[in-house]
């Protein structure tokens, strides 16, 4: 038996932020501070935060999401995208 964890289902609420730049702003920190990846940074500051991970990546820029799907592919969690470089 696992222990079930309880999440917020509005994140809005709970966030407190005032735009998804703060929350990015967040995640970088993490990453860069505690150097992380950016899949952990994400669920770190999720449970933090006490909201469930795919609501938090509603917060997420499309820089982050690249990096999350490059690291995802190069850890074989997805298939690899074609890439120019």
């Amino acid at each position: 038996m696992g222990i079930s964890k309880s999440y917020q289902s509005f994140p809005h609420d709970q966030l407190q932020l005032d735009n998804c730049t703060q929350f990015c702003l967040e995640v970088e920190h993490i990453v860069t501070s505690k150097r992380m990846s950016y899949i952990e940074a994400v669920l770190t500051l999720a449970e933090k935060k006490n909201i469930e991970p795919k609501l938090a990546a509603a917060y997420l820029n499309p820089d982050i999401k690249d990096r999350i799907r490059i690291e995802a592919e190069n850890l074989n969690y997805m298939p690899k995208t074609a890439s120019l470089y």
